[in-house]
């Protein structure tokens, strides 16, 4: 029986097969890279998805919302209480100065204070104008708190008055020749308080309600969570398309990416199938991954092989060796 000479590989026959391993390798490295992809692909899809839906329920909350909730953004409401505490400023130091207080500390505190006062009787009243936007019926204690309001805004500017003025005539009779008449120096003083009551008023009963500002915030923030998303998602998916291109143009349709030994001990390459879907990249059964070949395939690339010169044709003991003949009157 004729046995097959065994004989050591050539040096390009190693590198050969060096070469299909590291092929076998890049290609399962990029299929890797692509399922990672695309499984951060579809992690940021369901985010955004979720993110939609919980955007869409908070909107559809916000522009339910009725027209007495609508005004004054509070970002703007409190900026206009910051402008009034400041108008009150220059005519509460005066108020100040009327009590001999010497100390920097107490004087700055004492001046805040009564600043501070003017706008929350400005802001009290201006609360209760806004509750008359909604289409309510008032109560006793409503009109009476009204009535509150208004004798303490009235108490707040004659008492200011008063001790401006003072102030004003101390420093007339110390000063030889005063610009301004002590109670029109006083006035002014008052009026401008009186502004800045005003301006606390306007801002507290235009302002919106907390509910819509509350709505507004939280909207705002899942918008941009929203964006967010959207981008990380636009970016895997630029990430997937990349990785596809990659693998596509280092292993193009034909492309040898596997070797595999014949049954006569001949070496067989072959290569990858047709282009597949996306999803079967997470697929380890096609042959270009695990390394299987159909019959049908290994006859096609044997016959190639034998075209180009590469193995050689089997002889005719050879043949009637693995296909034996089964006609009539031969001996087995």
């Amino acid at each position: 029986m004729n046995e097959k000479d065994e004989r050591r590989p050539t040096y390009d026959e190693a590198t050969h097969a060096a070469s299909n391993a590291s092929q076998q390798g890049d290609d399962t490295a990029m299929r890797a890279d692509i399922r990672d992809s695309e499984g951060r692909e579809k992690h940021y899809s369901d985010k955004c998805i979720a993110a939609s839906r919980d955007y869409a329920k908070v909107n559809g909350r916000f522009s339910a919302l009725r027209d007495y909730h609508n005004g004054l953004l509070i970002e703007f409401f409190v900026l206009a209480s910051f402008i009034a505490v400041g108008i009150e400023w220059a005519p509460s130091r005066l108020v100040a100065y009327a009590y001999d207080v010497t100390d920097p500390v107490q004087l700055n505190v004492l001046t805040l204070g009564i600043a501070v006062l003017g706008w929350v009787i400005g802001l009290f009243l201006g609360d209760l104008s806004y509750q008359h936007r909604k289409a309510q019926e008032h109560t006793t204690l409503h009109w009476v708190s009204v009535t509150v309001a208004l004798v303490a805004a009235v108490i707040y500017l004659l008492l200011g008055y008063e001790n401006r003025l003072v102030y004003t005539t101390i420093v007339a009779q110390d000063a030889k020749s005063p610009l301004l008449e002590p109670w029109i120096l006083s006035l002014s003083l008052t009026g401008l308080s009186a502004v800045g009551i005003a301006l606390a008023f306007l801002a507290g009963a235009n302002r919106e309600s907390l509910q819509r500002a509350e709505l507004r915030w939280k909207r705002a923030r899942l918008r941009r969570a929203l964006d967010a998303d959207k981008r990380r998602l636009d970016a895997a998916r630029r990430e997937v398309r990349e990785c596809k291109q990659a693998h596509a143009d280092l292993f193009p349709p034909g492309e040898i990416v596997g070797k595999i030994e014949s049954r006569d001990g001949c070496s067989i390459e072959y290569a990858s199938s047709e282009p597949r879907s996306p999803g079967s990249f997470a697929s380890a059964e096609s042959p270009a991954v695990s390394g299987m070949a159909t019959p049908a395939t290994m006859e096609r690339m044997q016959l190639a092989q034998t075209q180009r010169g590469e193995i050689e044709p089997p002889t005719d003991r050879s043949r009637n060796h693995t296909a034996p003949s089964h006609e009539p009157g031969a001996t087995p």
